[in-house]
């Protein structure tokens, strides 16, 4: 199984209550059912052929393979005879062709490999300890051209449902290859009373990318009740239904896991579906939490994050939370910006900013960039000014909302005082961009302080 998952987009996953399953069980006998049957599905294996070679070929035919020689056997093949020789082989290699590709005697599904197979174990009993040890041990693969009649069965997962793996080009890590599913109809409009589930999953170190639908095209409905896509996080349960012809794409799972992706249809008003392309994204958050104080995730367009707790804020390399935001600024010149600025500011923010100037001097505040919640008695989100160092010392005004953003010159804020505090308070409940200030020392004779 593993093999099938690694080298074509398949994926085996244990059944929990689906309907349609595989069962892999002993028996007198090796046989299996070609392709999807509904319903339990079992695969039969003997202590003759069990190794993992025939365990590969008959898990081939469930997937829908058949045997790549068609009807050209011989009285010598069906007495389980190998070819006499070369131009045998050669013969019967230009007489197999399953979905326009030439198979080889060598190909995990073709009659001869499976024959071969049954040789080997019919003469397991008469085997050496030593030649059963080398049986036992030997790893099959799968061949190129199994693969490619895999990857065409399964071209853009067509069926209703279905596990995928998101996975980058083979031998080239970085590449990550583009992928789709759709309705089975589609182009042409979806059926009727359809309930169809995909399940998409990437590799270790990998998320996966919903990344956009190139056509979606559903039953409108207020509440996405009668035609729709859900999309479901499997790690965290979180769930989104779409009908209609919008959807909230890009979109990033929360881990390797991925997305189960359910299609359903009713009886009415049957639209043209969807096509949604997928991919992997490296997960950089896996390796040394992607270089963060405290909580590492991914946006929708797959670029790292960082975040801190509540009462702290990242510094200016976007990874280090800031615990304690309390300035004492003495320069001639300088700025003040919110924490995170010119993103929004965290919730829970409580800092201060006190501008000492030298005596006969006062400061002068310059606001290029202010944006803060509002509320009519600035209660929620703001700064509060004030002439000197202390909590208690007289209070110039409170500034919250939007101020100053849609010109280009600052509004100029003057004061007579020495010392200058900004006390910049937060709630929970919402964040914006916050604010650009900067101050300059004024040379005066009379100063409050």
């Amino acid at each position: 199984m593993m093999l099938w998952s690694r080298e074509t987009d398949i994926l085996f996953v244990p059944r929990t209550d689906q309907v349609d399953y595989v069962r892999i069980t002993w028996g007198d006998r090796c046989c299996s059912e070609n392709g999807r049957r509904g319903g339990e599905q079992v695969v039969i294996l003997s202590r003759d052929c069990s190794s993992p070679a025939s365990l590969l070929h008959h898990l081939g035919h469930v997937l829908g393979l058949s045997h790549s020689a068609l009807d050209h056997t011989t009285e010598q093949q069906r007495n389980n005879e190998l070819p006499s020789n070369d131009n045998e082989l050669q013969d019967r290699r230009l007489n197999q062709n399953v979905l326009g590709l030439h198979a080889d005697i060598n190909d995990l599904l073709s009659s001869s490999s499976g024959q071969q197979h049954s040789i080997m174990a019919s003469k397991y009993h008469s085997m050496t300890a030593e030649e059963r040890t080398a049986v036992r041990a030997y790893k099959p693969n799968i061949g190129l051209i199994d693969i490619f009649r895999a990857k065409l069965l399964y071209a853009n997962h067509a069926c209703c449902g279905g596990y995928f793996r998101a996975r980058s080009s083979r031998g080239q890590e970085d590449s990550a290859q583009v992928r789709s599913i759709h309705n089975a109809e589609f182009p042409r409009n979806y059926s009727s009373e359809t309930d169809c589930t995909w399940s998409i999953q990437a590799r270790a170190g990998h998320r996966v990318m919903l990344e956009r639908a190139t056509i979606f095209d559903l039953e409108q409905h207020m509440n996405c009740e009668n035609d729709f896509l859900e999309v479901i996080d499997i790690s965290t349960g979180k769930a989104s239904r779409f009908c209609g012809t919008s959807i909230d794409l890009p979109m990033i799972s929360s881990d390797r896991f991925g997305f189960s992706i359910r299609f359903h249809s009713d009886s009415r008003n049957q639209g043209r579906g969807f096509q949604i392309e997928y991919r992997p994204v490296v997960d950089s958050c896996l390796v040394n939490n992607g270089g963060c104080d405290h909580k590492c995730d991914m946006t929708a367009h797959g670029q790292q994050v960082c975040s801190c707790p509540v009462g702290q804020y990242l510094d200016s390399n976007n990874r280090t939370c800031v615990r304690s935001c309390n300035y004492l600024l003495t320069n001639a010149t300088g700025t003040i910006k919110s924490p995170g600025y010119p993103k929004n500011y965290p919730g829970d923010v409580d800092c201060v900013w006190v501008v000492q100037a030298p005596p006969h001097h006062t400061v002068v505040l310059e606001i290029h960039d202010f944006e803060t919640e509002y509320d009519e008695q600035c209660t929620k989100d703001y700064v509060d000014v004030r002439f000197g160092p202390y909590a208690n010392s007289v209070e110039l005004g409170t500034l919250c909302g939007k101020k100053n953003s849609s010109t280009s010159e600052p509004m100029v804020i003057p004061s007579d005082s020495t010392n200058l505090r900004l006390h910049f308070k937060t709630n929970t409940s919402r964040q914006f961009r916050g604010f650009h200030l900067s101050y300059h020392f004024k040379r005066s004779v009379f100063t409050r302080d």
